[in-house]
């Protein structure tokens, strides 16, 4: 769920999915 926490969501839990934080980017 990075992307409902947003860009900072995405560093921290994009790391574990990229494709969710990689989507956010």
């Amino acid at each position: 769920v990075a992307w409902l926490a947003g860009p900072e969501g995405r560093f921290v839990t994009g790391a574990a999915l990229t494709i969710d934080g990689g989507a956010n980017a």
